[in-house]
């Protein structure tokens, strides 16, 4: 079965931000828990994000739209 969320292109060895640790949790859990969403949140609003949390966070609405990823 091809399930496009396990495979990241992000450059996690170089860039380790509190989006991007989100973004693996949620890879190997398969779901996002409400705790992990209002750091998304949070991170939006406040924080000053890279362009691979960007990248992160897109990965993450497409894979839920999809059904890859729940939302816990």
């Amino acid at each position: 079965m091809y399930e496009p969320f396990e495979k990241h292109h992000l450059n996690t060895d170089v860039i380790n931000t509190g989006v991007i640790n989100v973004f693996l949790e949620a890879q190997e859990l398969g779901k996002l828990s409400f705790q992990n969403r209002q750091k998304i949140q949070s991170e939006l609003l406040y924080g000053s994000l890279t362009e691979q949390d960007y990248i992160a966070i897109n990965r993450i609405v497409h894979a839920v739209r999809h059904g890859w990823l729940e939302l816990d």
